[in-house]
């Protein structure tokens, strides 16, 4: 067996900062916060109708019965508390890929290394001198910017650029944010479906501007406000297989602290067109099951989009702002950008997870993701203990951990040079011995507001105890 690699340490001192907002945001944020308020307090006697209805209650049955006797006052008590301790995720390529660095799509690892700030995709295009102007004026998404920049300004009500679609400064660009999404079905990946890499946002650092969607408008602009001239363009199974209902988004937005106006559209949007009370019933009870028994059942492609969307209003500092990180295993574990990884997040204080995630063989994203038909066993991380040690963990993790981290990269490494295309029947393989040699103390599952844990814990381990930062 060859040697374990020895991590490579930056030598990197982050001043600690808090989250930028311009007084444009601030004011828009005290908008939706007020509009948010009143509407979550108004959806909840039909939110407790159908958490009472026999539809519901038919399927709260079948999937999670220690619920099912509990009132509709209590089953909304926990879908509100679950949901509002549901990691909040942005997805981020490292090491390559077809976000890679200096490609001025998304911001990547290395892009966010060299800045302070978790940039949007208009600041990072600007940092890399990238063009906003359409490259093929026959298709209408050569005009994604364009197309972004109007649901930014339409749907979150943000402050126009001066030039639709074009930003002309890093401070028109610093009026945006970095997309986010709740992790709802407690993917193990969080965000699988944006890069090979997820950074969980601090839900204090983002609270003062989040702002929630019921689903992704991104998403939205493609299936209900498309420009293509074919009557058939938005018909399930032309060009994708997502049955939604476009009239059941409202365009309401929550907040991080009034959000219970989000669940009823998000169910009838995602429950398809002319969807019955028991189906939208259905649909609510399986989001009642995975945020409030995570990681019971398996999860299928289609609901890795079915999230809320979240866009801080904000200028992130990455100092403060990220709660924890969450890395491919098949993509970086054993690569130089995974060495890397683990020395950005030593550097930082965040503590690394490694995910087996999807591991279907392929990149994934937002439109192939419905046509995968296997269901997805989203119960897989491991704390890497060659970051996280006693001055970043409130427990520190046993010897073990780091070692069997080391081993396995090793191992990895050897793979990786025999095999130039490992198959994901040999990567659930490698992560399978990872995970019987890894101690439970390293092995996680997602926090929960039944947990109990404090505001610094990330994870709940093996054992059940809260994992958590060190103040």
């Amino acid at each position: 067996m060859a040697a374990p690699p020895m991590m490579r340490m930056l030598a990197v001192i982050v001043p600690l900062a808090s989250a930028k907002m311009s007084d444009f945001q601030v004011a828009r944020f005290a908008e939706v916060q007020a509009s948010a308020k009143a509407a979550s307090a108004a959806a909840e006697p039909e939110l407790l109708a159908v958490l009472d209805s026999g539809a519901f209650r038919a399927a709260l049955a079948a999937c999670c019965p220690a619920f099912a006797g509990e009132s509709a006052a209590s089953l909304l008590g926990t879908l509100v508390g679950e949901m509002g301790a549901a990691e909040i995720c942005t997805g981020i390529p490292a090491g390559g890929g077809p976000d890679a660095p200096g490609s001025s799509w998304s911001t990547s690892m290395e892009d966010a290394e060299l800045t302070e700030d978790l940039d949007d995709q208009w600041a990072n295009r600007l940092r890399h001198n990238g063009s906003f102007a359409p490259s093929n004026a026959s298709h209408s998404f050569s005009h994604w910017f364009a197309i972004q920049d109007d649901v930014e300004v339409g749907a979150y009500g943000l402050k126009p650029f001066a030039t639709r679609g074009m930003p002309a400064s890093l401070a028109e660009a610093d009026e945006r944010g970095s997309y986010a999404l709740f992790n709802a079905v407690r993917s193990d990946a969080c965000s699988p479906l944006y890069g090979n890499l997820t950074l969980v946002l601090e839900p204090e650092a983002v609270r003062p501007g989040l702002l929630v969607s019921a689903i992704d408008t991104g998403e939205w602009t493609a299936l209900c406000n498309h420009t293509d001239a074919s009557p058939a363009h938005g018909a399930v199974g032309d060009w994708h297989p997502y049955p939604h209902d476009c009239g059941a988004y409202d365009f309401s937005l929550g907040t991080l602290d009034h959000f219970s106006h989000l669940f009823l559209p998000n169910a009838r949007y995602w429950a398809g067109p002319n969807a019955t009370a028991e189906v939208v019933a259905a649909k609510l009870a399986r989001t009642f099951r995975l945020l409030a028994e995570p990681w019971s059942a398996p999860i299928a492609g289609p609901e890795l989009i079915h999230y809320w969307e979240a866009m801080p209003a904000m200028t992130l500092p990455l100092a403060t702002s990220v709660r924890f990180a969450i890395a491919s295993f098949p993509s970086l574990f054993g690569t130089d950008a995974g060495d890397e990884l683990r020395s950005w997040c030593a550097a930082r204080g965040w503590p690394l997870v490694w995910s087996l995630g999807l591991n279907t063989g392929r990149e994934e994203q937002f439109f192939s993701i419905g046509y995968e038909t296997a269901l997805f066993n989203s119960s897989n991380r491991i704390l890497d203990g060659t970051v996280s040690n006693a001055s970043t963990l409130a427990t520190p993790l046993p010897p073990t951990a780091a070692l069997e981290i080391e081993l396995a990269w090793a191992d990895v490494l050897s793979v990786r040079a025999t095999e130039p295309n490992v198959s994901n029947a040999t990567w659930a393989a490698a992560w399978s011995n990872l995970a019987a040699a890894t101690p439970p103390a390293a092995r996680l599952a997602p926090v929960t507001k039944a947990a109990g844990c404090g505001p610094t814990c990330f994870a709940v381990d093996g054992t059940g105890a809260c994992v958590c930062k060190t103040a």
